[in-house]
């Protein structure tokens, strides 16, 4: 254990010192942390991982608070999604950490508003609060609980006067079941607020959506250009028996929107798409390098 906390001690002392000598866009300090983040999807046991983590969060942090023009380049670090919103005034960082032995995740994050000439910008730590979240698709959530997972899509939409950021994400779950989640923030303030009661499910007001199935299963999320709307596969259980089941959920070959209108995202069922194949590769799964093996 001492022999992987010195070479995590060494690592982060080259990042850090890059970051303060040479600037926070320097090369070295993309290519040390891409060699930690490595180890955290990948690391032969439980203890190599979370040690990496330890010194991935802290490295990450400083490259947040000494950037916060939002010029630093992540795209060598394939362990972590970084998205800046369409209006450049908000980014938002996040990974997970596979832990061996529960096959569970756990998901660290950051979310960073930009600074301008009248505001100061901000850094605020998402906390994973997974466990103890009930009735997630319910939940009124902060940065401080969080339901975590790894956003790979951003999208900006506005309803009575407010902002709201969409994002799109991936969320492993356990070795049954894996979810993908569509949440928004709006600020309150200065601070952000994962409670955005924005998507109406058949009649229903929800703060987010989330779809759960066999983590075997490959299914689609991802917001169609073309239709203007998010469009995920229908899941449906192997069995009609296994209802509510859901690590036996799949995509049945039917398609589901999200349309936003009327200042809300509005579920649309059993959406008519050509070129269903083509579709469904487009709609595959986050960028490569994103989910953990």
């Amino acid at each position: 254990m001492g022999k992987i906390k010195n070479v995590f001690l060494l690592l982060a002392g080259k990042i850090f010192a890059c970051l303060y000598i040479y600037g926070a866009s320097d090369v070295f300090a993309s290519d040390s942390l891409a060699v930690v983040g490595k180890q955290i999807l990948n690391g032969e046991n439980d203890s190599i991982r979370i040690e990496a983590n330890k010194y991935f969060q802290k490295s990450i942090k400083d490259i947040l608070v000494n950037d916060p023009d939002m010029r630093f380049s992540f795209d060598s670090i394939h362990n972590v999604s970084v998205l800046i919103s369409p209006d450049k005034k908000l980014r938002i960082i996040s990974w997970a950490l596979p832990e061996i032995k529960n096959k569970t995740y756990t998901y660290f994050g950051y979310l960073q508003t930009a600074k301008s000439k009248k505001v100061e910008g901000a850094l605020y730590e998402l906390l994973d609060q997974t466990s103890n979240i009930e009735n997630a698709e319910d939940a009124k959530l902060t940065t401080e609980k969080w339901f975590g997972g790894i956003y790979y899509k951003i999208l900006e939409n506005e309803s009575f006067g407010k902002k709201y950021y969409t994002l799109l994400g991936w969320k492993g779950n356990n070795a049954l079941s894996t979810k993908k989640v569509v949440d928004a923030i709006y600020f309150m303030g200065k601070k952000p607020i994962f409670a955005s009661s924005i998507f109406k499910v058949e009649k229903k007001i929800k703060n987010r959506l989330i779809l759960e199935y066999n983590s075997m299963a490959v299914v689609s999320l991802n917001y169609d250009d073309k239709l203007k709307m998010i469009v995920f596969d229908h899941l449906s259980p192997a069995d009609a028996n296994q209802a509510g089941m859901y690590e036996n959920y799949g995509p049945d070959f039917s398609y589901d929107g999200l349309k936003f209108k009327r200042g809300k995202w509005e579920l649309i069922k059993d959406i008519d798409i050509r070129n269903k194949d083509e579709r469904h590769k487009k709609f595959k799964k986050p960028q490569q390098g994103l989910m953990p093996k």
